[in-house]
């Protein structure tokens, strides 16, 4: 489970999580709000990006899933 904290983050959040060969292992729609929680499947243990959108704003972080 991945925690997210997006204070200025308002309405809809495109979350899409990639592996490091630029795959997309994970999209999700969620509903802004001050922490949010991102259920991840069964992912290997590795490096990914995650990209978290609303409007015209896009964050892109590194994550280490282990």
């Amino acid at each position: 489970m991945l925690f997210l904290n997006l204070p200025e983050a308002k309405g809809i959040v495109q979350m899409q999580l990639t592996d490091m060969q630029g795959r997309t292992v994970l999209s999700r729609q969620m509903q802004a709000n001050s922490e949010m929680k991102l259920e991840l499947p069964e992912l290997a243990q590795d490096m990914y990006i995650l990209s978290a959108q609303t409007g015209k704003q896009i964050l892109r972080k590194k994550v280490m899933l282990d």
